[in-house]
């Protein structure tokens, strides 16, 4: 049973991140207030793509 729930832990990861990573590089503080209280959304938009590589990985070696 947790072999299966940890099988879809990867690609779940990746999905979450890359909605991150859109959401930090192609809006700003204009559109979302929000944003302002994140210090360099960039570099951490740049941090998600690192950790999405890695997800991508990792989702290679379950499957």
């Amino acid at each position: 049973m947790w072999l299966n729930f940890l099988a879809l832990l990867p690609s779940t990861v990746l999905t979450v991140l890359l909605i991150a990573i859109a959401f930090l590089r192609f809006y700003d503080q204009t559109d979302f207030e929000f944003i302002g209280l994140i210090a360099n959304p960039r570099q951490w938009s740049n941090g998600f793509t690192v950790a999405a590589l890695l997800a991508t990985l990792a989702n290679f070696g379950v499957e």
